[in-house]
């Protein structure tokens, strides 16, 4: 066997410091090349910080939550507020991840031990009961076991129906859904050939002069290989479609085994496929004679299609310029015609332009004159509404404006004549409150009298100019001398 061998995927469960550090942990992708081991994270277990009351989950994870140990759901990508006691005790990868079996010691049907890549794509389905089954009742070690069983089974199948010189017909086999595109192709392939000869045996034809002189040449080459491939793979069809089918039913096989537990394989490839150094050396020696022989045989045939093409190709040139002088002697006729037509169209226009002018004239100077009475009518009937308009205000402004007066006026005189009540009434009220006011006001005339007449007398006794003589004057001082005990005794400030 050679020494370059495939490396195995193991998928594992790793510890990581904290929920931030997931996306970097499942990157981190390690190759062991003693081992030959390729060591895939598919499970992240990180740890809580109790003191931070929330959680914050990346994209492209599950998150498995659970509180005290027990389960409690799949949280989504984003920020959550989480009691100390929960945490994400398991974060599982949303993608989908290639996993590498090589298997070794394959026999053929001549047991002759060959080893065969196998590539299996494989994804955790997105619901909350297929990653707790996952996590729970599986887990990425046993994961490991089941692919690399279940893909050895089927591939060791394959083999054993193939001797080890069609081995590698197993190169790149993947299941029966993706296979068939070919067929469609191979239908392409037949319609451009169809359509390449008609271009080159069809005469007068303008596809002729653009096709390049290998085009010609190749092209009956291509349609002599394309019926001998076709035959070839006609005899290896069955084989093929059982290759598919095996990888199919191996496929539908996993699928149903492991969807109890969550997880969804959705292709299985053959990558490659190694024999042993001394039967891959006879079989390129053998193939390498066959593929001369046959190159030898094409290239013979591929001479004498040269040949018969230049000739073929020296008569449709010949055909083709006898065509084009015929094509321009027609144009040339057709073109001259075309000019007579033209000018007599050109002429035509031109009447009937001028026509239209003239039309167009007369009926220009018959709007204007319309248009000129038409506005003359529409200003008078202006003038005369608008001096109608001017009298209905005036008058309708000299009615307001006598109303107007005579309204200030009555109102003027409702006005004076209340005033006027008014007052009477003011009159009458005072004239019959001092009427029943005067007997009770008597005495207190009386006293404000006497006190005044006593501040006479004590500024008159204050004044030290003032001379008393007479004889009167003891009766005038004896006055003063009663207005000051008078004062004193009424308490006033005399």
């Amino acid at each position: 066997m050679s020494q370059d061998d495939a490396f195995v995927t193991v998928l594992t469960t790793e510890n990581i410091g904290s929920v931030d550090d997931a996306l970097m942990a499942l990157g981190n992708i390690k190759t062991n090349s003693r081992t030959k081991e390729r060591t895939v994270p598919l499970v992240l277990m990180p740890q809580r910080d109790g003191c931070t009351p929330w959680l914050k989950i990346p994209e492209g994870v599950y998150a498995v939550i659970s509180s005290h140990g027990r389960f409690i759901g799949i949280w989504p990508a984003g920020f959550h507020w989480a009691k100390p006691w929960e945490r994400a005790s398991h974060l599982v990868s949303k993608q989908s991840i290639t996993f590498d079996t090589p298997i070794k010691a394959c026999p053929t049907s001549d047991n002759v031990m060959v080893e065969i890549d196998v590539a299996i794509v494989f994804r955790i389905k997105p619901d909350q009961d297929a990653v707790q089954k996952f996590v729970y009742s599986l887990g990425p070690k046993r994961l490991t076991q089941m692919l690399t069983a279940f893909g050895e089974e089927g591939v060791r199948i394959m083999a054993r129906k193939k001797s080890y010189a069609e081995i590698y017909d197993l190169m790149d086999t993947e299941e029966f859904e993706k296979h068939g595109d070919s067929d469609s192709d191979d239908d392409e392939v037949k319609r451009q050939s169809r359509q390449t000869g008609s271009s080159t045996t069809g005469a007068g034809t303008s596809s002729a002069t653009n096709m390049p002189v290998g085009a010609v040449e190749m092209s009956s080459v291509a349609i002599r290989s394309k019926k001998a491939a076709e035959k070839k793979q006609d005899v290896e069809s069955d084989d093929e479609f059982d290759h598919h089918d095996q990888l199919e039913n191996t496929k539908r096989d996993m699928n149903k085994r492991l969807v109890a537990f969550g997880v969804e394989v959705s292709s299985i490839t053959i990558t490659n496929v190694r024999l042993p150094d001394n039967f891959a050396a006879e079989m390129e020696q053998a193939t390498t004679w066959s593929v001369r022989n046959k190159f030898a045989d094409l290239k013979q045939k591929y001479d004498l299609t040269v040949v018969n093409d230049r000739e073929r190709q020296a008569q449709l040139r010949q055909k083709l310029d006898e065509d084009q002088e015929e094509e321009k002697a027609s144009f040339q006729a057709a073109q001259a015609d075309e000019k007579r037509k033209n000018d007599l169209i050109q002429a035509q226009i031109q009447q009937v332009v001028a026509e239209v002018e003239e039309t167009a004239k007369a009926d220009v100077r018959e709007i204007e004159t319309t248009s000129e009475l038409r506005v003359a009518e529409l200003n008078k009937k202006r003038d005369i509404t608008k001096a109608t308009i001017e009298a209905n205000t005036a008058a309708a402004i000299q009615k307001i404006k006598a109303e107007t007066d005579a309204f200030i006026a009555r109102t003027t005189a409702e006005t004076k004549l209340k005033v006027a009540q008014n007052r009477a009434e003011v009159l009458r009220l005072q004239a019959r409150a001092e009427e029943t006011a005067a007997a009770k006001l008597k005495a207190k005339r009386q006293y404000d009298q006497e006190l005044q007449r006593l501040r006479v007398l004590k500024n008159l006794a204050g004044n030290e100019q003032v001379v008393l003589s007479g004889d009167n004057s003891s009766s005038m001082l004896a006055q003063l001398s009663a207005a000051r005990q008078s004062a004193q005794v009424l308490n006033s400030s005399v």
